[in-house]
């Protein structure tokens, strides 16, 4: 009996599908944004911003891939013809954001003791 070999060959057209579809299973995972932190706090956007630097600095010194926990997005007002930059972040980054605000306040003091009871 005769044997034919086959040989898979991968084009990088067939896997071309995969960035795209990796990039919106990170993205579904990504339900939070600042918004969402300026519910549990008034904050000033300087205070936000190195509040995030926080997180993402701790994601780096744990050895973590911020980008499965956060991501930078734009957003255009229509109202005032600007572009912002807004955070979307995973339950974990939005949790580590929340825990680097200086102010306490009794809805940042609920969400710690919902934290601390995970």
């Amino acid at each position: 009996m005769k044997k034919h070999v086959l040989v898979p060959y991968v084009t990088q057209n067939y896997l071309a599908f995969l960035t795209p579809l990796k990039e919106s299973i990170l993205h579904a995972n990504l339900h939070y944004s600042t918004f969402n932190l300026k519910l549990i706090q008034e904050i000033a956007d300087d205070e936000m911003d190195e509040a995030i630097k926080n997180a993402l600095s701790i994601c780096y010194l744990v050895g973590i891939e911020s980008k499965l926990h956060f991501k930078k997005i734009y957003v255009f007002d229509a109202q005032t013809n600007t572009i912002h930059t807004d955070w979307r972040m995973s339950k974990k980054g939005f949790n580590l954001v929340a825990m680097q605000f200086q102010k306490l306040n009794q809805k940042k003091a609920i969400w710690l003791w919902q934290l601390a009871d995970i």
